[in-house]
């Protein structure tokens, strides 16, 4: 009995389908990062991927730009320079990083507060469903704040 190549290939095309292999987007729970935090610690503040690029490995995370010009912020696909004064300014895609955690912010949990709350009772509130503590884990916390304190490095 012949092989029928076509129930062959359906059947693949199926099996990558349930592995999400095949044709998928971007890599579900992955996180993509550009130099290591010890050569940046080490004085390497060159950028060498820019955030264009970076864009490819996640729509969410934290780093910093070219010559460690303030801090990075990466929030639903739009990438932010938060300055010295405190405020985010958008950054232009062909701007080069030295280092930058991203993912695609996928929550497994969502979990609306039940009311206002300072800022640790806050963190003990997010520790709380985190569970294993060696694990990276993305938390994003959606509201309306009185006050938010930045942190930032001048160039």
């Amino acid at each position: 009995m012949p092989i029928d190549t076509a129930l062959v290939g359906a059947l693949h095309v199926e099996y990558l389908r349930k592995r999400e292999v095949g044709g998928i987007e971007h890599p579900h729970h992955a996180l993509f990062q550009t130099s290591t935090i010890d050569a940046l610690l080490s004085g390497n503040y060159d950028g060498d991927a820019s955030f264009a690029q970076l864009q490819a490995g996640g729509d969410f995370g934290l780093g910093t730009l070219d010559a460690l010009d303030d801090e990075m912020v990466a929030l639903d696909g739009n990438f932010y320079q938060v300055k010295a004064d405190g405020r985010a300014y958008e950054v232009d895609g062909r701007l080069k990083t030295p280092f930058a955690v991203v993912t695609f912010f996928e929550p497994d949990l969502r979990q609306p507060l039940a009311g206002p709350m300072g800022y640790a009772d806050l963190c003990t509130h997010l520790d709380r469903p985190v569970g294993d503590a060696n694990v990276c884990h993305t938390i994003r916390v959606d509201g309306l704040f009185h006050y938010v304190k930045t942190r930032s490095v001048p160039r």
